[in-house]
């Protein structure tokens, strides 16, 4: 069923279009090569022409809302990722987590063979098994998706697994995130099975967010002298185009109004706290993380020396461990469910993460950004990125079918326009 309706959506009725992604509307910023022969080897499972060209519509179907085009066929120039099957650790893996998509290089590995044991895993179907961790893996890449971008919808806290002893200190908010399963980001851990590949997997609210932030978001540098609330530096979200990637849920259907920003700031000596304000309005809905561990290189995996595809390092190279605090106007730490917005860590990594805040009041708020003196040494001072958003669902006006790309520019615009109009309306009447 998802394919047939994002393929659809896309204006897509032939293959060639399909393999273009939505270039024949806004020309591609990110472009994937599937390679499937150059890391295949004799008694691995091969893939044939039509396996290929399956597989490949099906990831563009879930990539067709965002500036993202693939092809089967190697380019001869330009920047491009590439998807390796066939090779490294069983299962699948991504190079370190790019967040705004940075490297229009880096690589992912899939490899199905241990799960085509009909003994092991009877139910297994390789196209749907290899769509699903291709699909899964390029978020982290393309976007810089995290695991926990599965929990659906916005507002509904987490899922169980983790859960909230997870977090650090305990996540105090609604463990109800009852759409998490049918997301792309969703691991085994969170409780699916791996034959559950078969099922049409999509992606989420959030994962649209940071695909989205990652194509346009509004990027700021951490400005000197930032360290008390006296001198904290203004922050000014920006109006955030989040296209809806869901097919069933709370939000299908929906329009969603989001504002951002992200910030690259640094800690450089233990001591030093930097702080961030906004302007809020009660009742919105804040996703608020510190990223730098989680940028900095791979969790411990067994790798290959002699064919390095996936890259150790990440992009920050002195991270620190990062306690996220967020407080009013009086310098009162913000309620958060039955506690305080504060977090230390979340539940991968050592980076700080404040999920679905509901602010109780019209003010303006601070950010606090601090390392972790009980950790590590070496991981008190160095550098990170901090990443702000709030979320609303709003009911979309009915809209004809498109029955081609044009008409469905024509929609978005339409739809964009109507959300912009609607966030300023709600900003004046506040």
């Amino acid at each position: 069923m998802k394919r047939k309706i994002l393929t659809r959506l896309a204006g897509a009725t032939t293959t060639i279009a399909l393999t273009l992604g939505m270039t024949n509307i806004v020309e591609a910023t990110q472009l994937v090569y599937l390679d499937f022969e150059s890391r295949t080897d004799p008694g691995e499972y091969t893939y044939s022409a039509t396996e290929q060209q399956t597989i490949l519509k099906n990831v563009a179907a879930d990539y067709s809302l965002f500036d993202i085009e693939f092809t089967l066929e190697k380019p001869t120039s330009g920047d491009f990722s590439t998807v390796f099957y066939n090779t490294g650790i069983l299962g699948a893996l991504a190079d370190p987590i790019d967040f705004r998509n940075l490297d229009k290089n880096d690589n992912v590995i899939i490899n199905i063979n241990f799960f085509l044991n009909p003994d092991l895993f009877p139910e297994i179907d390789p196209v749907a098994l290899s769509s699903f961790l291709t699909a899964h893996e390029l978020g982290h890449i393309l976007g810089g998706l995290r695991h926990r971008d599965s929990f659906g919808p916005i507002g509904s806290g987490i899922y169980n697994p983790p859960g909230a002893d997870a977090y650090f200190p305990t996540y105090p908010g609604p463990v109800a995130a009852d759409e998490t399963l049918a997301h792309l980001q969703v691991i085994p851990e969170f409780g699916i099975g791996i034959n559950q590949a078969n099922e049409d997997l999509f992606l989420s609210e959030r994962s649209a967010v940071r695909l989205s932030f990652s194509e346009r978001g509004k990027l700021v540098s951490e400005e000197a002298g930032n360290n008390s609330f006296a001198t904290a530096q203004e922050l000014e979200l920006a109006q955030l185009e989040v296209p809806n990637p869901l097919l069933t849920g709370k939000n299908a259907g929906k329009e969603f109004l989001v504002e951002a920003i992200a910030v690259t700031g640094s800690l450089d000596t233990p001591e030093e706290t930097d702080f961030f304000s906004f302007s809020g309005k009660k009742g919105e809905l804040f996703n608020i993380e510190v990223l730098s561990t989680v940028l900095q290189s791979l969790i411990d995996v067994p790798l290959d020396p002699e064919d390095p595809i996936i890259k150790e390092e990440g992009r920050i190279t002195d991270p620190i461990d990062p306690i996220l605090s967020i407080f009013d106007s009086n310098g009162d730490l913000v309620p958060y469910y039955d506690s305080v917005a504060v977090n230390n860590d979340e539940y991968e990594l050592l980076d700080s993460v404040i999920i679905d805040l509901i602010l109780p009041k019209d003010d303006t708020y601070f950010i606090q950004v601090s390392s972790d003196p009980t950790c590590c040494v070496e991981l008190t001072t160095g550098d990170y990125e901090l990443f702000a958003y709030n979320f609303e669902a709003v009911e979309s006006k009915t809209v004809p079918e498109p029955n081609s790309a044009i008409a469905l520019t024509a929609i978005g615009i339409s739809l964009f326009a109507t959300a912009k109009s609607r966030r300023k309306s709600k900003k004046s009447n506040s």
